[in-house]
């Protein structure tokens, strides 16, 4: 072969290999860039899980603040239930506190009434009493003035006719006891 073509052999020989090892330096460089954007990958893959982990706890953090608040919107309506209920109880026992007082009201009325009524039957009572005795003393005072105008009825001619006073006593007693009798 001459030498020429060896040069040019060789020439291209070489150009060969270096165009090889170009296209293994660009392989290289391409692999480490596959490898770096794999890297970046699994990087962002692994953001993105830790986001979904995040997201998931964030969900799972609102659903228990959901139902903490639910818990707590069943407690506020039972404590409402319980004060209405309440306060439901004691204006019924204000309600049946004021019919008592009212009825204690109308009692003490009613024996006002009554003590009203036995104080007036009573004062008649008196009245009719004091009528009563009333008359009795003018009942005494009109016997003891037929006693006395009996008595000076009969002391008056007997003492004309000129009796004793021992027989005026028995005379004057038998014209008590007959004005009594009648």
């Amino acid at each position: 072969m001459p030498v020429k073509a060896r040069a040019v052999v060789d020439v291209l020989a070489v150009l060969v290999v270096l165009a090889v090892l170009v296209v293994l330096a660009v392989l290289a460089v391409l692999a480490v860039l596959i490898v770096l954007t794999a890297l970046v990958v699994l990087v962002v893959l692994a953001v993105l899980a830790v986001l979904a982990v995040l997201a998931v706890l964030i969900v799972l953090a609102v659903l228990a603040v959901l139902a903490v608040l639910a818990v707590l919107a069943v407690l506020a309506v039972l404590i409402v239930l319980a004060v209405l209920i309440v306060l439901a109880v004691l204006i019924v026992l204000a309600v049946l506190i004021v019919l008592a007082i009212l009825a204690v009201l109308v009692v003490l009325v009613v024996l006002a009434i009554l003590v009203v009524l036995t104080v007036l039957v009573v004062l008649a009572v008196l009245i009719v009493l004091a009528v009563l005795a009333v008359l009795a003393v003018l009942a005494v005072l009109a016997v003891l003035a037929v006693v006395v105008v009996a008595v000076v009825g009969v002391l008056a001619p007997a003492r004309r006719i000129g009796a004793s006073p021992a027989t005026e006593i028995p005379v004057v007693v038998v014209v008590v006891t007959v004005v009594l009798v009648r």
